[in-house]
């Protein structure tokens, strides 16, 4: 009897917690479960089962409820958000708008538009690039009116969520020449002419590559940034560090709260100055999806204190997920949004279980660092695995090593650009912020020249669901004996483990041909019966997130008509126009490519409808039966056609990235 007692398991339930991971799970869910993913439909079936058969066994019922409610709550907001990114598309349009972003290159000018009109009518903010255009043309708060045709952007591509695209309102894009533009000068707004003056302050007092880096600290605005440091960053995990989040909130937090102590303010206005301050914080960095959670953390963590209650982390950042949502329901597929909450979340769930095991050999302050930074690792491991592919095993020790640091050269940098601000005569005083730089990028590029980063697999909602069920399982939210919880986790792993081993089978297409773009280019993914997989059109990103959707991680060939070519997870890159790539026979002839394995034949290029020899290609189609021809904008007979404005053949897709199953002929979307 005692012993059946012992290994009764209860959860402390929180219905903000399963409001908030309910809606989060309808929202991103919606898009796969509608169209017959497989995963999808298994995780779906899992929660609600697992939901259903707690509730009956514990005879409360409110659970399964929430979860239903929620989680079709959440796909209705998904429909209902996509829509807005849906409208027609304009031809000829006459167009104006205000500018809120200008960049310049030597190619063209690109424009981000908002408070858009065309034709009469009110539509999403749009991206111009535009040809002819000088430096200095454009500006921050103009107004523009020009003429051209508004084309829908893909807010969904290879499986990747554009972000930027939703969290700035922009639906369209356009191509135009500067001639067409009618330009009429204006202000930018309060944030506008803070980033602007911030950057310009940055710049003038430090080197241009630590200047970058402090924008990105203070505003979250990584345009500024050297993408060589950025990659050093990543490679040695503190790249949050320029990303502003809960820890530069609760650092500024911190700052203003010792400054407010100091003055003898009460608690009432303590937390009206803090609320207002952090606002303003937010609305300078633009309310990205980070700082908007850990702002309504940190307001509830002072009404906490205002009203004497017991702050409950949980719950303030489900209050802050479930605000997030409701406002900005397709936030859910950030990624940003994603690592941040998962991070917090699982730093709430297990660091205090960590700390007590580490507590048993190391002294009781380094315990409690350490669990911090070991339990926020595992919060953005799966993110790791699907957007990065690597992971860096000394980058826990290198946040605890850089992270007390930063806690001091954070709220400095604040202080400092606020004087530099208020006096400008004595901005160079930012120079001891850039030595502080300076000294986090010496010790990130020794972590990240190390030997200790691995090649992760990616993984996909099933093993990242499984993964925090282990966790929830750790933490003390889940009420029963150890012996039971290492039972449950055991039994967690062991599926993990089962189901990556089975997933290529379940997933997989053998014989397959798969097509991937994005607005610059289109690529070919071919894949034998035997498994060896060849590239044409190399895109390392790209490749990635295809090869995740398809469930591979390896490259066996690569061939790409450009120069700069290196090897990819190993592959050999081809640089005849003829020959064979293992079993693959492939013939390269003016930019139509032929390949035949296992019995099947293809014909591929990626020309655009001006550079295609059209008598070329109907003499190569005329040679030969082919099983998948894709030509943008060419029609022919006789085939399985898979391409855009492709009328002819068997089977025509508008648009997008896809994989197409040489045996059975199916064909499913990778976007």
């Amino acid at each position: 009897m005692f012993a059946k007692e012992r290994a009764k398991i209860k959860i402390n339930f929180r219905p903000l917690v399963v409001v908030f991971l309910s809606l989060m799970f309808g929202i991103v869910s919606a898009r796969k479960l509608y169209s017959g993913d497989g995963v999808y439909i298994a995780l779906t079936a899992i929660v609600l089962v697992a939901t259903t058969a707690y509730c009956i066994v514990k005879k409360k019922y409110v659970p399964i409820l929430l979860v239903v409610i929620f989680c079709f709550g959440g796909h209705g907001l998904y429909f209902a958000s996509l829509s807005h990114f849906m409208g027609k598309e304009y031809s000829d349009a006459t167009i104006s708008a205000r500018v809120c972003e200008v960049d310049c290159n030597d190619d063209y000018t690109y424009l981000r538009l908002e408070k858009m009109v065309a034709d009469g009518d009110k539509v999403s903010g749009a991206i111009i690039y535009i040809r002819g255009a000088e430096e200095g043309d454009f500006s921050v708060g103009d107004s523009i009116v020009c003429t051209g045709d508004l084309e829908h952007i893909k807010l969904f591509e290879i499986g990747k969520f554009n972000s930027t695209y939703y969290r700035n309102k922009v639906a369209y894009q356009m191509h135009a020449d500067i001639s067409t533009f009618t330009i009429v000068k204006g202000n930018p707004h309060l944030d506008e002419s803070a980033r602007a003056k911030i950057k310009e302050i940055l710049l003038e007092n430090m080197s241009e590559k630590t200047a970058g880096v402090a924008y990105a600290v203070l505003t979250g605005g990584k345009d500024e940034i050297d993408s060589e440091v950025n990659d050093v960053y990543r490679s040695a995990g503190i790249v949050h560090l320029i990303t502003v989040s809960g820890l530069h909130i609760t650092f500024l937090s911190g700052l203003i709260a010792w400054i407010l102590k100091k003055l003898r303010v009460n608690r009432f206005v303590n937390f009206s100055i803090i609320t207002i301050i952090l606002l303003l914080y937010s609305y300078i960095c633009g309310f990205a999806p980070s700082v908007v959670r850990a702002t309504i953390m940190g307001i509830c963590f002072n009404l906490s204190l205002v009203f004497g209650r017991e702050y409950d982390g949980l719950n303030s950042l489900s209050v802050a997920g479930i605000l997030t949502l409701l406002i900005s329901p397709l936030t859910a597929y950030d990624v940003g949004f994603q690592m941040s909450y998962a991070c917090v979340g699982t730093i709430m769930l297990i660091t205090r279980p960590m700390a007590e095991l580490f507590r048993k050999f190391l002294p009781r302050s380094v315990a409690g660092t350490l669990a911090v930074s070991v339990a926020a690792q595992i919060g953005v491991l799966p993110f790791l695995a699907s957007f990065f592919s690597t992971f860096n095993l000394l980058s826990v020790f290198a946040n605890l090593l850089i992270i007390p640091f930063f806690g001091v050269l954070f709220p400095l940098l604040v202080v400092l650009m606020l004087v530099a601000l208020i006096i400008p005569p004595i901005a160079p005083i930012l120079k001891v912020g850039e030595w502080g730089f300076t000294a986090i990028e010496y010790v990130a590029r020794f972590f990240a020249g190390t030997n200790a980063k691995i090649n992760l697999i990616p993984f996909d909602a099933i093993v990242t669901t499984l993964i925090f069920a282990a966790t929830v399982t750790i933490s003390y939210y889940v009420l029963t004996n150890a012996r039971m919880k290492w039972i449950i986790v055991a039994a967690i792993t062991l599926m993990m483990g089962t189901y990556m081993m089975i997933r290529p089978n379940l997933y997989s297409d053998r014989a397959s041909v798969g097509i991937y773009e994005n607005h610059a280019s289109t690529s070919l993914v071919l894949k034998t019966e035997s498994g060896e997989v060849l590239v044409v059109g190399f895109d390392e990103n790209n490749t990635k997130y295809y090869l995740s959707a398809i469930g591979e991680s390896k490259v066996d060939y690569v061939i790409s008509p450009v120069d700069y070519l290196r090897d990819y997870y190993g592959a050999k890159v081809i640089l005849d126009s003829e020959g064979f790539a293992g079993s693959i026979k492939y013939s390269i002839d003016n930019g139509i490519y032929t390949f035949e394995f296992d019995g099947h034949k293809i014909l591929f290029t990626n020309l655009s409808k001006s550079g295609y020899n059209c008598s070329r290609i109907e003499q190569v189609l005329s040679s030969d039966k082919y099983d998948f021809v894709y030509a943008k904008n060419y029609d022919a007979t006789g085939a399985y056609f898979l391409a855009n404005s492709l009328s002819g053949g068997d089977y025509s897709l508008s648009s997008g990235s896809f994989n197409f199953n040489l045996a059975n002929k199916r064909v499913r979307s990778i976007d």
